[in-house]
C-alpha cells in the first residue's frame, strides 16, 4: 500500500542519513587528527619560566635540533621514574635536546625544580609552564607526558602516561632516524630500584 511504501522510504532515508552522519564524523576525526599531528609548537608565542634564573624563554630557542619535552611535576612518583628513562636516553645521544616542564605552577617553584635536577643528576633545562599551554592546547591531563618535536618544532608524537625507554627510543628511531641502543630489561631494573628504595614498599615486604 501507499502507506507501507512511505514507511519503507522513510526508514531507508533514516538509514541513509545515519550513514552520512557517520561518514561526516569519521572525516572530522581524520581532520582533527591530521591537524594535531602537524601542529608546530614554534608557530605560537609560547614561553616558559626557566628554573636557572627565572627568565621567560620561548620554546623556539630550541629550533634547529629535535626536542623531547617532558611534562611533569616534582611530587609525581611516575614522573620520577620517567626522568630515569629520559636520563638513559639522554646519556646515549647528543642529537636530541631535552626540556622538562612542570605544569604545576602553583606548588612547584623554581627552587624545587633545581633541587629535583640535583636529586636525579640531570643537566638539561627545567622550567614552569606558567601559561598552562599544555593542558589547554594539547589535552595534557596526565603526567608524565612527553612531546617529541622535530628540528622545526613540528610535534611528531605525544605520549600520555609513563612510557618505557624502549617505546621512546623506537619512536625516535622511526620519526627522526636517530638510533639509540638501550639496555635490555632496563625498565624493569629501574622499577625495582624505585620500589626497593620506597619505605612503604620495604615495610610491606617486611624488610624494615
Amino acid at each position: 500500500t501507499l502507506k507501507s511504501i512511505f514507511l519503507e522510504n522513510e526508514e531507508h532515508n533514516n538509514i541513509l542519513m545515519k550513514n552520512i552522519m557517520n561518514l561526516v564524523l569519521i572525516f572530522l576525526i581524520i581532520l582533527l587528527t591530521s591537524k594535531a599531528n602537524s601542529y608546530n609548537l614554534y608557530e605560537f608565542d609560547y614561553s616558559y619560566t626557566s628554573s636557572i634564573n627565572g627568565e621567560i624563554l620561548k620554546y623556539d630557542t630550541y629550533e634547529g635540533t629535535p626536542l623531547l619535552i617532558d611534562i611533569f611535576a616534582t611530587w609525581c612518583e611516575p614522573c620520577k621514574t620517567e626522568i630515569l628513562h629520559l636520563k638513559e636516553i639522554h646519556d646515549k645521544t647528543s642529537d636530541i635536546s631535552f626540556l622538562s616542564i612542570s605544569i604545576d605552577f602553583i606548588s612547584d617553584t623554581l627552587e624545587k625544580l633545581e633541587n629535583f635536577k640535583e636529586e636525579f643528576e640531570v643537566d638539561w633545562e627545567f622550567g614552569l609552564d606558567h601559561n598552562d599551554i599544555f593542558s589547554q592546547n594539547f589535552n595534557i591531563t596526565v603526567i608524565p607526558s612527553l612531546l617529541l618535536l622535530d628540528a622545526t618544532g613540528e610535534i611528531l608524537h605525544i605520549w600520555r602516561g609513563l612510557t618505557s625507554v624502549d617505546e621512546i627510543s623506537s619512536k625516535i628511531q622511526s620519526e627522526l632516524g636517530i638510533s639509540i641502543n638501550v639496555n635490555e630489561n632496563q625498565d624493569i631494573s629501574i622499577l625495582v630500584d624505585r620500589l626497593t628504595g620506597n619505605i612503604g614498599f620495604q615495610i610491606a615486604m617486611g624488610v624494615i
